[in-house]
């Protein structure tokens, strides 16, 4: 019997009626013989059977070849009577009723005979693409997807005039068209590799589709023309066979897991150690073979062969041992270890581990080819003598196995974030080993480069094998309930559950992605493979050959205290803020990693970042080593056409945003000229000032950039290269925090008292409204006689305010303890309804009143609480609890004055002056982190050019208006007061008010509104620009914002600029003549007004 995988079988076509008549005893005989072949394969003696969804897609297209064949002899009716009216003998799992009912319902591929040739040929085509299993989400409207647009074929539509929604439309959420081509989807091309979805297109199939670009056309060649080095050209043929398991193997495989405990035991450290790990890798390799025994066959060989394959790859090249990041055998025995109590739920993982054995197969031949060609190979070749043709290979066929791979996942993920749970950690799992399978699949198909000719491999095609894993990694975020290494495990009750989370988020370093700048498991899963960690190790599991010698390395920029730091790879300048650990769970828990306002971005353009650039670091001492030993190795099997191996990057938002260039070898042909080259070098040092990096134009050296000087002296103020962030030195200069500092609070300690006791008490202090209050721990101290630590307080008339000093404070400030305590204090008052009215007190004008409350209730009625927005608000606090003296609670004053024996009246208020230099300190010390932190955010918003995030950069823009206004009130009352003889004030001496005010109007206020606006053109609305705030913005459908956006957007419309002599009134100049309350009132809502005003 002919063996059924025999691809003459199964593609058999039968001849054309009228060529030969056979009768119709030969065509029972005939249909007989093919459904025996069909269950030989089934049974498929000898070997494991297939999966469930193999079996029923070959019966399927049995089922249609013989269909198509009973059509063409024209015995269409009687053949569909025959089924309806089949003896109940025929059935043995089946009831016949079943049968006949199921065959009714049309989940029958018969459905493809009906009278009408034309109909049937397009239920046909129907009917396979929905495979009948009701499980695609993803449905596609035909056979080829939209990844060749050459062969590219007219999409049946579903439903009346419509299609099915493209797979980017979906998981962005956006509203797809019927076009070939929909709007929402960038136009197909590499010129930007990062943008995944520029590479893949506009792709409208099953995910399975996606098969042809893991399995391209060429890898399935069954001929191909080596071309030897020393020259000539000779014929391989190749025959394509699935892969398994030979007892060979078996053998081989037991004999390393019985005589090496570390590999039988999967241990950590055996990978870790690349000494150990080039041990197990020379173990593997061996040909020594283990007789089985009965104690052997308990051992489950499964568990162990995608591990025995990896060591194969690694035995052949040094490379593969280069330190990585994340361990693959603990990836493995996790994996292995959680599937056993579940196998069902655990089924992909498993398909996901046979393909990476799979391709560390075709990974051995692809280079055993190479090494015929280069004339390194040892020995003879291991050409197939049983074959009948000359130089016959054995080639591993993966097409089929990714197609049950990527059928499974996509029903895994088969709705929007309703995966959770065990299907969620396995299907983790098995998109981690399955990116490993996809590295490995890289450098095997890049050895064609080096011996066949014509050459089949270029750099596009390593762009859309990884375009195609980040569409996967997509998917499983846009299917997932929960970020499943933030998700917060203590919310877990399931023991098991809870414990395999913990593991999994160790395997990953998750408790490191705030110092590795991964802010969410889809940023961690993006980034596997585009770079090296500042330790040197590569950032992956498994390490992958092709285009290593590119990777940028991530380099962590240590700045002064007080300053953000950045995390840049080579050539970039975006800032990035520590993480918000303070928010609330639901934030925390969410995949678009909300919580840690961290990213790794792609490398930019020259003229794209204003900040100083920084040199890359380096691989560790060993992966250099190991990179120059492969270096010639490596430089043999590059392409001969002239490409080079290039970096694959990520984008932080889905690429919804335009692309921009990354600086990768890809994105340019051939060497700059020397004068652009010198000029571009010169230019990368100092960065792109903010007025060229906005217009995308190309910027020059010097304090003020040439284009600058020819657009005049108004562009001149703008021409800074510094980031946001810098901006937190000119709203809190140095004479206002002077008298704040820790040398100059004890100057002032060591001047007014004679020393603290050793006595300790907890006090409650309050701020603002009585709704910020925080426990201290303090001291008495003995005051000097003539001291002012008693001085009672004063208002700024000269007035007594009715507060009088107590003799505590601190012995021993911790000014970062005390000011990580007041920062979660704050968030928890955050989330009170009456938030906006506590901060904002008596003094405040309608327009930051109706703003403020507003953009609160648009941060509200968020499902994921943004983190700028939410470190707005706590700025503001902070800004806030400045602005008056802390206050003893009637508690806490009640106890000290009882301590010191002092009669206290019921209306007499109680601070310390110690105490309040002491809690100023610390509100200075938070607002300025929160001042960088917010800056630094809003630059990384900005820096996206991401159009859906105009509604938080326009919020933040107006809460960071208001925090201008309030430093300008509180540095002229500092001013006034350190005139007026105030002891805490006295650095404000020789300061005018007028001249801070003009600095923060036309410095931080003025540059910032600017790039605000031409940033998203608002004055352009006509001509592409956006401008929400127009009567005729038309919602959601012109910028993609969500409902609590469009919400806002309409509250600042209808309520504050419905009324502009409100903010007209507001926009006036400050006069400085007047008395510090008058002065509060005359600024609040001056430049929120202002701001609004520039929209009209």
């Amino acid at each position: 019997m002919a063996a059924i995988g025999c691809p003459q079988v199964l593609s058999e076509d039968s001849p054309p009626v009228g060529e030969w008549q056979p009768s119709e005893e030969e065509v029972e005989a005939m249909l007989i013989r093919k459904l025996a072949m069909l269950e030989e394969y089934i049974r498929f003696d000898g070997h494991s059977r297939p999966p469930v969804g193999d079996r029923c897609q070959v019966l399927r297209q049995k089922i249609r070849s013989l269909e198509d064949e009973i059509s063409k002899a024209g015995n269409l009716s009687s053949a569909l009577r025959y089924l309806q009216t089949v003896p109940e003998s025929h059935f043995r799992q089946v009831t016949c009723k079943s049968f006949v009912q199921w065959l009714d319902s049309g989940n029958i591929a018969s459905s493809v005979m009906p009278d009408d040739a034309g109909k049937g040929e397009s239920s046909r085509k129907r009917k396979m693409q929905g495979s009948n299993d009701g499980y695609h989400v993803f449905s596609a409207s035909s056979q080829k997807s939209s990844l060749d647009p050459s062969s590219r074929s007219k999409r049946l539509r579903t439903e009346g005039n419509e299609k099915t929604p493209c797979l980017r439309c979906r998981i962005l959420k956006k509203k797809c068209d019927s076009l070939e081509q929909c709007r929402h989807c960038p136009s197909q091309g590499f010129d930007n590799e990062s943008d995944y979805w520029k590479v893949l297109g506009c792709f409208r199939g099953h995910l399975r589709d996606l098969s042809i670009i893991f399995c391209p056309a060429f890898s399935r060649s069954c001929q191909r023309k080596l071309s030897y080095r020393p020259g000539g050209i000779e014929i391989i043929n190749f025959v394509l066979t699935k892969s398994r398991v030979s007892d060979q193997k078996r053998r081989r495989m037991l004999n390393l897991v019985l005589t090496r405990d570390d590999f039988f035991q999967l241990a950590e450290s055996s990978w870790e150690d690349t000494a150990r790990r080039e041990s197990l890798a020379s173990s593997g390799s061996s040909s020594v073979q283990y007789d089985q025994s009965t104690d052997s066959q308990k051992i489950d060989l499964e568990d162990y062969e995608a591990a025995w394959s990896v060591l194969q790859a690694v035995s052949m090249d040094r490379v593969y041992l280069t330190k990585t990041a994340y361990n693959l055998f603990t990836l493995l025995s996790l994996g292995n270890s959680f599937s056993k109590s579940e196998p069902t739920s655990w089924e992909l993982f498993k398909l996901a581990k046979r393909l990476l054995r799979q391709s560390t197969e075709l990974y051995l031949l692809e280079r055993l080819c190479a090494q015929i060609a280069s004339g390194d190979m040892v020995g003879k070749a291991p050409f197939d003598p049983t074959r009948s043709t000359p130089n016959t290979l054995v080639l591993v066929n993966l097409t089929e196995d990714v197609e049950t791979f990527l059928r499974n996942f996509e029903r895994t993920c088969s709705g929007r974030t309703k995966l959770s749970g065990t299907a969620q950690i396995a299907c983790f799992y098995a998109l981690l080993v399955f990116g490993v399978a996809k590295s490995i699949l890289t450098d095997a198909y890049s050895f064609r480069a080096t011996y066949e000719d014509p050459n089949p491999w270029s750099e596009e095609e390593a762009s859309k094998i990884a375009s195609g894993y980040k569409a996967l990694v997509s998917v499983f975020c846009w299917a997932s309930k929960n970020d499943i290494v933030l998700y917060d495990v203590s919310s877990v009750n399931n023991g098991e559950a809870h414990n395999r989370l913990l593991q999994t988020r160790k395997m990953v370093q998750g408790s490191q992605w705030e110092t590795l700048a991964f802010k969410g498991t889809k940023e961690f899963l993006l980034g596997l493979g585009t770079c090296f960690l500042p330790d040197g190790s590569y950032n992956g599991f498994f390490t992958q050959r092709f285009g290593l010698t590119e990777l940028p390395t991530i380099v962590l920029k240590a700045t002064p205290v007080g300053k953000s730091n950045f995390i840049e790879h080579p050539g970039m300048g975006v800032p990035a803020s520590p993480p918000n650990h303070e928010t609330s769970p639901a934030s925390i828990s969410t995949l678009d990693g909300t919580s840690v306002p961290f990213s790794i971005s792609e490398g930019v353009s020259s003229s794209a970042s204003p900040n100083a650039m920084i040199q890359a670091g380096s691989p560790d001492q060993t992966s250099r080593e190991l990179l120059r030993e492969g270096h010639s190795e490596v430089a043999r099997y590059d392409s001969p056409t002239g490409f080079s191996p290039t970096a694959f990057t990520f984008v932080a938002h889905d690429g919804n945003e335009p692309p921009i260039p990354a600086r990768t070898h890809g994105g340019r042909r051939g060497a700059l000229p020397p004068a652009t080259l010198k000029k571009a070098r010169e230019v990368r040092k100092v960065g792109a000032c903010w007025n060229c990096w906005v217009m995308k134009m190309p910027c020059s050296e010097g304090s003020i950039c040439q284009r600058c000087l020819k657009k005049g002296i108004k562009s001149n103020a703008r021409c800074d290269r510094a980031p946001f962030a810098a901006y937190m030195d000119t709203l809190f200069p140095e004479w206002i925090i002077s008298d704040f500092s820790a040398e100059a609070i004890s100057s002032y300690i060591a001047t007014n008292t004679r020393g603290f006791t050793s006595q300790t008490m907890d006090v409650d202090v309050t701020s603002w409204a009585d709704a910020f209050s925080v426990t201290l721990s303090v001291n008495y101290f003995n005051p000097t006689p003539y001291g002012s630590t008693q001085q009672t307080y004063h208002g700024r008339d000269g007035k007594p305010l009715g507060v009088e000093s107590l003799p505590v404070g601190i012995l021993d400030l911790d000014i970062k303890e005390l000011g990580e305590i007041t920062l979660k204090k704050i968030d928890v008052i955050i989330q009170n309804p009456r938030f906006p009215i506590q901060i904002l007190g008596n003094n405040s004008s309608s327009v930051s009143s109706l703003v403020f409350e507003i953009i609160f209730d648009f941060y509200n009625a968020m499902p994921v609480k943004d983190n700028l927005i939410h470190d707005c608000f706590k700025l503001i606090a902070t800004i806030r609890s400045i602005n008056r003296p802390v206050l003893f609670t009637s508690s806490s004053a009640t106890h000290i004055l009882t301590h010191l024996q002092i009669d206290s009246p019921a209306s007499q208020l109680y601070s310390s002056r110690i105490l309040n230099r002491q809690t100023k300190a610390l509100s200075y010390h938070t607002s300025r982190i929160m001042t960088t932190k917010v800056l630094s955010q809003l630059e990384k918003t900005m820096r996206s050019r991401d159009k859906s995030l105009w509604p938080t950069c326009f919020a933040a823009m107006l809460l960071l208006a208001y925090c201008m206004e309030q430093m300008e009130i509180l540095a002229r009352a500092y001013i006034q007061a350190a005139k007026m003889g105030d002891p805490e004030s006295k650095a404000a001496v020789g300061n005018e008010p007028e001249e801070y005010c003009e600095m923060v109007d036309g410095g931080p206020y003025a540059q910032l509104s600017h790039l605000f606006h031409a940033l998203y053109r608002t004055g352009k609305a006509d001509n592409g620009g956006l401008n929400p705030l127009r009567e005729d913005f038309g919602g959601q459908d012109d910028a993609g914002f969500d409902g609590v956006a469009i919400k806002m957007i309409c509250g600042v419309r209808e309520k504050v600029l419905g009324n502009v002599e409100m903010l007209q009134e507001r926009d006036k100049p400050l006069d400085f003549s007047v008395g510090q309350e008058e002065f509060a009132k005359n600024s609040s809502g001056r430049l929120v007004a202002k701001f609004l005003l520039s929209f009209l």
